[in-house]
């Protein structure tokens, strides 16, 4: 049996407001970068996205950071203009 807390997690997750963009994001990377990301490690905070990963894989994405920024724009039509990597 699937315990509640776990359920009521999934719900909070798949309804927040961001998580089109969210979604966007790790698309985008997977297609310019070669990676996959967890949409639970991106954030976004007003136009900027907040990635948690390794270093490499924050380098890769620093490499081709303003092709990542053209694609999310274009697919999400917002104005996300920087990637704040911790």
């Amino acid at each position: 049996m699937i315990n509640l807390e776990t359920l009521l997690k999934r719900f909070t997750l798949s309804l927040g407001k961001d998580t089109v963009a969210r979604e966007a994001v790790v698309s985008c990377i997977r297609e310019v970068a070669g990676f996959e990301l967890s949409a639970e490690n991106i954030s976004i905070k007003g136009d900027t996205v907040i990635i948690k990963t390794s270093p490499a894989k924050k380098n890769e994405i620093k490499l081709n950071e303003e092709r990542i920024l053209r694609e999310l724009q274009l697919r999400c039509h917002a104005k996300i203009s920087k990637i704040f990597y911790i």
